[in-house]
């Protein structure tokens, strides 16, 4: 699936080696946006790793409420205990 992210410029360099199948939407000084084609679970387990002020999912929907859930299940997991 096709997955919209935005990252910082300094960050890119990871992702491209995670993901060699994505296109540059846009890009300034700063930031740059991505669409990457990669497997939905794949993805999420792989950004549930990543650092959260380096990178967003801009979309799908789909995609960032499997990361909501996911990020539920490990706080629930911590707070119950």
């Amino acid at each position: 699936m096709e997955i919209h992210i935005s990252c910082d410029k300094e960050y890119y360099p990871y992702i491209h080696d995670k993901f060699r199948d994505l296109s540059i939407v846009n890009y300034d000084d700063n930031k740059i946006e991505l669409i990457i084609k990669a497997f939905e679970d794949g993805f999420v387990k792989w950004i549930m790793n990543q650092p959260s002020d380096l990178i967003t999912v801009l979309s799908p929907d789909s995609v960032k409420k499997k990361i909501i859930n996911e990020a539920n299940k490990l706080l629930s997991h911590y707070l119950e205990g």
